[in-house]
């Protein structure tokens, strides 16, 4: 399966997505947003930085599916 990119969304350190931080100082803390409730108002930055760590989460995936099917190497 390819259930990665789902919520927490965590940085992997992956070229291109430094502002997202690194998994022990990430720029947003999804995992303890989360623990604040469904209810939790995030403001507009807050959103856009969480796109952005999705947009890691999904590139992170993209590159394990690619290492099963041989197009990159690790």
């Amino acid at each position: 399966h390819y259930f990665e990119p789902h919520a927490p969304y965590e940085p992997h350190e992956l070229a291109g997505f430094e502002a997202n931080g690194t998994r022990a100082d990430p720029i947003v803390n999804h995992r303890a947003r989360m623990s604040e409730g469904l209810d939790a108002a995030w403001s507009e930055g807050e959103m856009e930085q969480l796109r952005i760590l999705y947009a890691e989460e999904v590139t992170r995936t993209d590159v394990l599916v690619g290492e099963v099917h041989g197009l990159r190497p690790r």
